[in-house]
């Protein structure tokens, strides 16, 4: 998990992530779709119904999959205009 300070209201952001792989190599990086903030001031409900599906286990144990879904908190979300 990555906290990001000091991002600001109302702004688009795009994150490029990459990892070192056990050899020491450097992964392919990826790039994340554009991420809108809210304002500064919200602090978002609890999720709901978190599930973590389509797990796989590489042979060699090194490498884990999943998909982890839940249910967004939806209740009072703040409107910009």
């Amino acid at each position: 998990m990555v906290t990001l300070y000091d991002a600001e209201s109302f702004t688009k952001y795009q994150f490029r992530v990459t990892a070192f792989l056990p050899d020491g190599q450097l992964a392919n990086a990826s790039t994340s779709d554009w991420i809108s903030t809210l304002d500064r001031a919200f602090e978002p409900g609890p999720v709901g119904d978190i599930r973590a599906t389509n797990a796989s286990l590489r042979p060699d144990g090194l490498y884990l999959q999943t998909t982890i879904s839940w249910e967004p908190a939806w209740e009072m979300l703040p409107m910009h205009h």
